[in-house]
């Protein structure tokens, strides 16, 4: 037996072991992907339901761990902390939960249909469970200023991480959602004020911009866990939610007969911003490679305002880029309303990775 039958093993196991250690080392691996995107979802999870059940002290103190946020009431003196609706909510929950029933097989499921592909006209809610654990108004800001005498405007801060879970079907698949979080601002509109009861003649409600949304899906199989498919339905169902209710689009709710509630549907917006992005200096370079030194980031731009949503061209290989390109928007409410724009390096292999925000 000659000293090559022992070179030859060894040398095998040598490569497989820098194979290993590069994969882990360039993050590739998809088990070190899906425990690391499952320990920060969870993370994200615990802090808000920590948020519902938990008192002042303890928000504050888990919130300063674990996040840059506070709630708004603890950072904006306008804004009102309201726990007696809280406390009304919890009572009233049993009940919104068999209205939610109703609500999402009537109203909400014909709308997704309407919005999904083709291949999913079919789609349905096979059960609708609302749990036990209500969503909480953390903050309530009700606008005095430039508002007219015919409507009431308050923006609530929602937060939900409750027990819900739904069951859906479509295309012959069923799957469901647990474990759901979702924050976001919603903006409320009361309008036209009557004086007569009820006394208000409709109420309108949207979020200000897409609220931050996550779950985990149930009854597929464990693959669905998978980061890359994870983002792919969630962008799917933030598209569907944006398409619902974020600003210009809003659920309405008349409360009175015979009431013209058109403005609630088409309110006049403020205007229309124009914004151009020139270019990106001195950005960091997040396609640094074991193989190729001279790779560089691609940058590209992503402009947000309520759903409407915008992109640049990517620029590949360029740590200065310069788009030159504009872009118009439309602007409801400028009050509240918030321009968002990042900066993000394109990837083929795996998620686009942040260079950058405004």
């Amino acid at each position: 037996m000659g000293w090559t039958n022992y070179l030859i093993p060894i040398i095998s196991s040598s490569i497989l072991m820098f194979a290993c250690w590069l994969i882990g080392h360039l993050q590739l691996s998809m088990l070190w992907l899906k425990t690391r995107s499952w320990i920060k979802q969870e993370q994200k999870r615990l802090c808000l339901r920590n948020y519902i059940l938990q008192e002042r002290e303890t928000i504050i103190a888990q919130f300063s761990q674990t996040t840059n946020d506070l709630p708004a009431w603890v950072q904006f003196p306008d804004i009102e902390r309201i726990e007696w609706v809280n406390r009304i909510l919890q009572q009233l929950w049993p009940y919104i939960g068999e209205y939610s029933n109703i609500f999402l097989k009537e109203f909400i499921e014909p709308q997704i249909r309407l919005q999904m592909p083709s291949p999913f006209k079919s789609f349905k809610f096979v059960s609708i469970d609302m749990g036990d654990i209500p969503f909480r108004v953390s903050g309530l800001k009700v606008y005095t200023n430039n508002v007219g005498r015919d409507k009431v405007i308050m923006d609530m801060d929602l937060v939900y991480a409750g027990d819900a879970e739904f069951t859906v079907q479509a295309c012959g698949f069923r799957g469901g959602l647990k474990q759901i979080v979702l924050s976001g601002k919603l903006r409320c509109t009361l309008q036209p004020l009557l004086p007569h009861p009820p006394m208000v003649g409709g109420i309108s409600g949207s979020f200000i911009e897409l609220p931050n949304f996550d779950f985990i899906l149930t009854g597929i199989g464990e693959f669905v866990q998978l980061p890359g498919l994870i983002d792919a339905i969630r962008s799917i169902i933030n598209l569907q939610l944006a398409n619902l209710a974020v600003l210009p689009n809003k659920i309405v709710f008349p409360l009175a007969p015979n009431i013209n509630v058109s403005q609630l549907y088409f309110p006049e917006p403020d205007g229309i911003v124009r914004l151009k992005i020139i270019q990106a200096r001195n950005l960091e370079n997040k396609d640094k490679s074991f193989f190729n030194k001279k790779n560089l980031s691609d940058p590209y731009c992503e402009i947000q305002l309520g759903c409407q949503h915008f992109l640049t061209k990517v620029i590949n290989d360029n740590l200065n880029p310069i788009f030159n390109e504009c872009f118009e928007a439309v602007v409801d409410q400028a009050s509240g309303q918030r321009l968002r724009i990042e900066l993000f390096d394109k990837d083929l292999a795996g998620a686009d990775e942040e260079l950058g925000r405004l």
